[in-house]
């Protein structure tokens, strides 16, 4: 599907350096597998992490606090990326999750 070679490209140009491509091995960012059932299926509380998390602590989010903490090198703020282009990485997390 379309998404998914989107999420593919943004992935690899925006997401691969900090994120295990397999999904599954933590590296400087958590391992994504499974990152919508972490966030309790809320793609919007997601994209709001992904586009700048920094600014996302601050609603209190026990998860994103919990997370950074975990891992205190905070991740880089993507505020350009559109719905779409978060919903292409995320579906490609998942394909390349169930693989």
């Amino acid at each position: 599907p379309p998404s998914i070679l989107l999420g593919k490209n943004l992935f690899k140009n925006n997401c691969g350096s900090c994120h295990a491509k397999n999904m599954k091995t933590k590296m400087t960012g958590p391992a994504l597998a499974g990152v919508e059932e972490r966030w309790n299926e809320n793609r919007e509380n997601l994209r709001a992490w992904i586009r700048n998390s920094q600014a996302y602590l601050n609603t209190g989010d026990n998860y994103a606090t919990a997370l950074s903490l975990e891992y205190p090198s905070m991740m880089t703020a993507f505020p350009s990326l559109t719905n779409e282009e978060i919903d292409g990485i995320l579906d490609y997390v998942r394909y390349v999750s169930e693989r």
